[in-house]
């Protein structure tokens, strides 16, 4: 039987999940968390032909983690849950202790790592905004974190009075806003745009060689005007490289 290997990844504000055959074409599925069960899903994956491997990145809850873990116990499926490593092939962690690394940030290098043997640097643009940077030689330099777009505005409202966010508030093409409610949609997609800009800066790397992943990367891109690259499921494909190198399909 061939195999069947789901990939998931789950952040803090949503799974994303993909079968590693339909992951070039990027079929890639989202389910925000609070807006239906994953076991639903899992479920209705695994009835149409039996799953033979779940591959499972999380920086979310533990107890969701093992209930997944759980579940393919229950149903025979073999389950894979990664960890940051020292080393994946000649990409090597610069973390002191490798774990502590985000497993989210670890699998974007390692898909990147496999593209190029240039410097590079990923941005994954989600509830965090993650910055990161690797050499030449495959050394991972270190990196940085800010809140994400969605966390800035929801914190303006939460603790001001007379700032009160709009939800999907979408920066426009002028910097300096008539009115409040662009003022915060510019001001906080600048806040992330500059931070890439200096952290780039800092590493002495250009903007194309940039990659961004996660939920906002396309509206990061055009708020940079750069030819800085987009791709969304990065920690997928690292994930789908790590498992491989881990033999779990």
């Amino acid at each position: 039987m061939a195999e069947k290997h789901l990939l998931v990844d789950i952040g803090n504000s949503a799974i994303k999940y993909c079968l590693e055959s339909e992951l070039q074409n990027e079929r890639v599925s989202i389910l925000n968390h609070g807006d239906g069960d994953f076991f639903k899903k899992l479920a209705g994956l695994h009835d149409a032909t039996p799953l033979t491997a779940l591959s499972l990145s999380s920086v979310y809850k533990a107890d969701f983690s093992q209930q997944i873990k759980n579940w393919c116990n229950k149903h025979q499926v073999r389950f894979y849950q990664a960890t940051s490593q020292s080393q994946s092939g000649d990409l090597k962690n610069g973390y002191t202790v490798a774990q502590r690394l985000g497993i989210d940030r670890w699998l974007a290098m390692i898909a990147v790592r496999e593209q190029t043997k240039s410097p590079f640097f990923v941005v994954s643009c989600g509830t965090a905004v993650t910055f990161d940077a690797v050499d030449s030689s495959g050394q991972h330099l270190g990196g940085a974190i800010m809140p994400g777009l969605v966390l800035m505005q929801s914190s303006l409202s939460e603790k001001t009075i007379a700032l009160q966010v709009e939800h999907d508030l979408i920066a426009s093409e002028n910097k300096l806003a008539l009115d409040t409610t662009t003022a915060i949609a510019n001001g906080t997609m600048m806040a992330i745009t500059g931070f890439i800009e200096k952290m780039a800066e800092m590493t002495n790397m250009e903007m194309k060689q940039g990659i961004l992943t996660g939920g906002y990367a396309s509206l990061l891109a055009m708020a940079i005007g750069s030819n800085i690259k987009v791709s969304p499921s990065l920690v997928l494909k690292g994930l789908a490289i790590h498992s491989r190198e881990k033999s779990v399909t």
